[in-house]
């Protein structure tokens, strides 16, 4: 099982199975779901899937995260290692990251006394900013706003009828 964050509501199944096709096969997937006072099954965008895994593929090569349709998506996966969002290391996620962000250059790692000026850094061309996800909630963060679907409602499957997942 895996959950997929961030996927746009207008996005069909189709358009999903085909993205994780070289990952594996999309055996089945539900919407995830959460009731708020006065939002009563509200949908999300994060949807659960269960994918088995092409020969020679492991949890591991899966990526963390990968652009679909113009935007990126995080792939959750339960047995995996986390990755920061913010510093692309491994073990913690973004809201526990302590590495330093320098002022000068956005990046993180290091801090503004010991940033390196070279001329990507002063044009606004480094390689190693991606502020696109400074916002975003990591799959911990959307957890502890919203509860778990399965402990809260009713699911409906990718294609909104209702879906009988056998787990």
């Amino acid at each position: 099982m895996l959950k997929i964050h961030w996927v746009p509501f207008h996005i069909p199944e189709k358009a999903l199975r085909k993205a994780l096709s070289k990952f594996g096969t999309l055996k089945d997937g539900r919407l995830d779901e959460w009731i708020a006072p006065g939002l009563e099954f509200a949908e999300s965008t994060s949807q659960v899937l269960r994918v088995i895994l092409n020969e020679g593929v492991s949890v591991e090569e899966l990526p963390h995260l990968f652009k679909f349709y113009n935007g990126s998506v995080l792939v959750v996966v339960p047995e995996r290692v986390p990755v920061c969002l913010s510093y692309q290391r491994h073990r913690h996620i973004r809201r526990g990251c302590q590495a330093p962000r320098c002022t000068g250059c956005r990046a993180f790692g290091h801090i503004r006394e010991d940033c390196a000026r070279t001329y990507a850094s002063v044009i606004g061309a480094s390689a190693t900013v991606d502020d696109s996800h400074e916002n975003s909630m990591d799959a911990d963060e959307a957890g502890t706003v919203a509860p778990m679907a399965e402990d809260c409602s009713p699911q409906r499957g990718l294609s909104g009828q209702p879906s009988r997942t056998v787990r």
